[in-house]
């Protein structure tokens, strides 16, 4: 529990410090320059998830096994073979992203240096690569908790003082290319501090990698794919078809979608909730088991995710006006409206990629988020909308994939992730918490923004104590929550 605690604390930091570090960035440069530092940071990302090859995805699946079996040369080959490879195609991709930049097809021509952007994709490497994957692998994940923490108040640091230094957008990269520079020398050294006290020796035994190859390859074709419908994917397109505003207007339309998604229990409470249907499913071999977990989970999702996207749609213009301005405010609404419905399939996603991988049909995973190219697809033929068409392309993708799931998992086990959408209980509490926000609203926005955060707390324990959740889920809950706590449902 406590280690749950502390990860859960690392998000609140995580959310924080990112709503402070767009503060400091929007609020100091123009809408223009704001799309150039979001653009680049996306194709940092891009840069990264083609990079791994999904070779991080089999350090994290086959490590612990080498570990339990204590396999230490097996564990030094594969990640020195997997690392040469990933070099290899770094340096062929480096050199395709100068030629791109020669030519003027990669949207940066002079306001970025490319030498920059080429120090920040090695960061990212390292730091994705070498350390993140690896001190999950080795079990390690609070280690990395406690890193991340630590980054993030250097990050808001250094990002202070270049605005304070009064920087222009190229040399603002600099100081993102700094603290990259920074984030892989400290997880470095994290993963290097476990891997000595890990591992006896730096020899190794060579050994047939097909089984991680092939496990690579398939996540890595999944990553891909569900990269299309991700938002640094988006913003890359989208800094194409329209311009670097309207990357503004996005990535500020996603600030608060972002953060109601990061607290989300099928984010949040998986690594907690799942194990124990997963460990009965093991000892049984009854698929209903896991199907019980991820219902389970749909149905906390639900409850935190009415009042959390009611308020945060009733609340929004109100916040990035106060914290951004009334044209980020006006300009990123009705989009921002489309991206908070897109987090409520995003959570059904999550738990049918869960019931997907737990049960042994990762094959699934890959083939049914080819429906994510739907997002771009969509996108390209709806531009002629304008920014609305992001919006559109976002949740239709969602949808196209989150209902592929719905219908094949049906067929594979007769059984299926529940929505919960029409379910009395549910539609009772929607139409409550919307009623009381419209009237309230209407009345005094200050008055509204306190209230209704203590009348939803009155109402999420009403809806726990109602049929909605079952004998068998409310024990499971109450074993999982403080004494003090427990009485109250």
């Amino acid at each position: 529990m406590k280690e749950a605690f502390i990860i859960y604390f690392e998000r609140i930091v995580n959310v924080f410090t990112g709503f402070l570090l767009s503060y400091l960035v929007i609020n100091y440069f123009s809408q223009n320059d704001y799309g150039i530092y979001k653009y680049v940071m996306s194709l940092g990302s891009l840069f990264i998830v083609f990079a791994m090859l999904g070779f991080n995805l089999a350090n994290i699946r086959f490590i612990p096994e080498y570990i339990l079996h204590k396999e230490y040369k097996k564990i030094n080959y594969q990640i020195f073979y997997f690392a040469v490879i990933q070099i290899a195609f770094i340096i062929v991709s480096l050199i395709t992203v100068y030629i791109l930049y020669i030519n003027k097809i990669l949207q940066i021509d002079n306001q970025i240096d490319i030498r920059y952007l080429y120090v920040i994709f090695i960061g990212y490497y390292i730091k994705s690569y070498f350390a993140e994957s690896l001190l999950v692998a080795f079990s390690k994940r609070i280690i990395l908790t406690y890193l991340r923490i630590i980054l993030y108040f250097i990050q808001v640091i250094i990002i202070y003082y270049a605005i304070y230094n009064n920087v222009n957008i190229k040399d603002f990269i600099y100081y993102v290319m700094l603290f990259s520079i920074i984030e892989a020398f400290v997880l470095t050294l994290g993963i290097i501090s476990v891997y000595k006290k890990l591992i006896p020796s730096f020899t190794f035994n060579k050994f047939n990698l097909n089984k991680q190859y092939n496990y690579s390859f398939n996540n890595y074709g999944f990553i891909i794919v569900n990269f299309l419908r991700d938002n640094a994917a988006t913003i890359v397109v989208v800094s194409y078809l329209f311009n670097y505003t309207e990357v503004a207007y996005y990535s500020v339309a996603l600030i608060i979608p972002n953060i109601v998604r990061g607290f989300s229990p099928s984010k949040v409470f998986s690594g907690l909730i799942m194990p124990e249907f997963v460990k009965k499913y093991k000892q049984n071999g009854e698929e209903q088991e896991i199907f019980d977990g991820l219902n389970f989970m749909g149905k906390i999702n639900i409850i935190f995710l009415i009042p959390a996207v009611i308020y945060s749609i009733f609340m929004y213009q109100f916040v990035i006006s106060t914290f951004f301005s009334m044209d980020y405010a006006i300009n990123s609404f009705h989009l921002s409206i489309f991206l908070f419905l897109n987090i409520v399939l995003m959570s059904y996603l999550d738990l049918n990629l869960l019931a997907s991988n737990i049960l042994e049909k990762s094959d699934l995973v890959f083939k049914l988020n080819l429906f994510s190219i739907s997002n771009i697809v969509l996108l390209l033929i709806l531009s002629e909308l304008g920014r609305i068409s992001i919006g559109i392309a976002n949740l239709l993708s969602t949808f196209f994939t989150v209902f592929a799931f719905w219908i094949v998992l049906q067929k594979y086990f007769q059984n299926r992730i529940n929505f919960y959408f029409l379910n009395k209980e549910i539609i009772i509490y929607f139409i409550v918490l919307l009623a009381f926000s419209f009237g309230l609203y209407l009345f005094n926005i200050y008055v509204y923004m306190i209230v209704f955060l203590i009348v939803s707390m009155i109402a999420i324990l009403y809806i726990i104590k109602s049929n909605f959740i079952n004998t068998q889920e409310r024990k499971f809950l109450q074993s999982k929550l403080p004494q003090k706590i427990k009485g109250w449902i």
